[in-house]
C-alpha cells in the first residue's frame, strides 16, 4: 500500500497544504471560516450554535471492480443526517438501485471503542456500521431489498480518523484490496475489487458548488474538483506515487468531458446509472447527481500519453445547508 505523501499550496490561502494516501491531513480554506473563527479559544454559546449550523461532515466509499461499482455515503449536517447508497451492477444484466435514509437531529454517531472507530447511522429503512476492528475495516449495511458487507485492510490509520477543528479537512484512499458479499432478494453475489475512500471534515461556504472527478483501480486512481477548495485537492496516484493535479474543468452532458487545467488528464466519462438527490426543505436545498460508470481518455505525464480505461464516480452538487 502506497503511503507516499505530496506538498502543495492551497490557493485560496496560499497556505501549505498535506496530501496523504494513508494519513489525515488539513485543507485550510480561511476565506470560508465563520467571522471570528480560533480554533484554540474556548467556544461561547453563539459560537457553539454556530458550529451546529456551519460544521459538515461526510463519509464516501466506493467498492470498484470490473463488474460491480457500489457508493455508501453518510453525511452530517449537525442538524441532519443522511445515508445513501448506490449499487451499479452493469455487467451482471441487473437494474442498478439506490437506497436512502435522512433524519433530523445527531441521528449518525462516530465514537472510538476498544477495537478501534466506530460509525452507526441511519434508521429502520437503512442502516450502515462501520467499524475497525485491529487492522480490519468492516462495513455492514442492510437496505430494502439488499444488503452489503465487506473488508480491506487498514495497512496504517483507519478511514475514520480525522482531527477536527480545523477549517477543512480532506482524507482520501486509493487502491486498498478489498472483499464484499452483496445480498440480493434472490442471489449472493461476492466480489473483490478495490476500495476508495473522501473522508471530509469543515465549514464550507453556506452556499457550496462543485465538480468532483474519482476513479480507483488496482494501478491507478485520481481525485480532481472544480469549485469548493479547487487544486488544493486535486491529486494522481499511479503505481505507489502520488502527484498533484490542477483543478479540473467539467462539462456535463450525455457524456461528461472532463479535463485538469495543466493538461494532464483529458477523459470522457460515460455515466452508466446515477444516484439523484433534489432537495427543498426551506432554507436548505440541494440539487446533486452522482454518476457511476467508465472513464476513458489519456493521461499525459512527462512527455508520455497513458490510454485509460477505468472505472468511478462523477458528481455535480449545488447546496444551500
Amino acid at each position: 500500500m502506497c503511503r507516499a505523501r505530496i506538498w502543495g499550496d492551497c490557493t485560496t490561502c496560499r497556505d501549505q497544504v498535506e496530501f496523504s494516501m494513508q494519513i489525515p491531513a488539513p485543507i485550510r480554506d480561511w476565506m470560508t471560516l465563520p467571522p471570528g473563527f480560533d480554533p484554540q479559544r474556548p467556544k461561547a454559546l453563539g459560537a457553539k450554535l454556530r458550529d451546529v449550523a456551519g460544521f459538515k461532515r461526510w463519509f464516501y466509499l466506493l467498492l470498484s471492480s470490473e463488474r460491480q461499482q457500489i457508493g455508501v455515503a453518510w453525511v452530517d449536517l449537525g442538524y441532519m443526517a443522511k445515508v445513501f447508497a448506490h449499487v451499479s451492477l452493469p455487467e451482471d444484466g441487473l437494474t442498478s438501485f439506490s437506497a436512502e435514509a435522512m433524519c433530523p437531529g445527531p441521528a449518525s454517531r462516530l465514537r472510538r471503542n476498544a477495537d478501534g472507530w466506530l460509525l452507526q447511522a441511519g434508521g429502520k429503512a437503512l442502516r450502515l456500521n462501520l467499524r475497525q476492528t485491529g487492522h480490519l475495516g468492516l462495513l455492514n449495511l442492510s437496505a430494502p431489498g439488499f444488503g452489503l458487507s465487506a473488508s480491506w485492510e487498514q495497512s496504517h490509520q483507519s478511514l475514520l480518523l480525522a482531527e477536527t477543528g480545523m477549517p477543512h479537512h480532506t482524507h482520501k484512499a486509493f487502491g486498498i484490496p478489498a472483499r464484499w458479499q452483496l445480498r440480493l432478494p434472490d442471489q449472493l453475489l461476492t466480489e473483490q475489487g478495490v476500495l476508495g475512500a473522501d473522508v471530509s471534515y469543515g465549514y464550507p461556504p453556506r452556499h457550496t458548488r462543485w465538480y468532483w472527478a474519482f476513479a480507483n483501480s488496482p494501478e491507478l486512481g485520481f481525485n480532481l474538483v472544480e469549485g469548493f477548495v479547487g487544486a488544493a485537492e486535486c491529486a494522481l496516484w499511479q503505481s505507489g506515487e502520488l502527484l498533484p493535479l490542477a483543478e479540473g474543468r467539467f462539462e456535463r452532458g450525455e457524456n461528461w468531458q472532463i479535463q485538469s487545467a495543466d493538461g494532464v488528464l483529458d477523459l470522457v466519462f460515460t455515466p452508466r446509472s446515477e444516484y439523484l438527490d433534489r432537495t427543498r426543505l426551506g432554507l436548505v436545498s440541494s440539487d446533486f447527481v452522482q454518476a457511476y460508470g467508465r472513464y476513458r481518455g489519456e493521461l499525459r505525464l512527462d512527455g508520455r500519453v497513458q490510454q485509460l480505461d477505468l472505472p468511478g464516480v462523477a458528481e455535480y452538487q449545488d447546496t444551500k445547508w
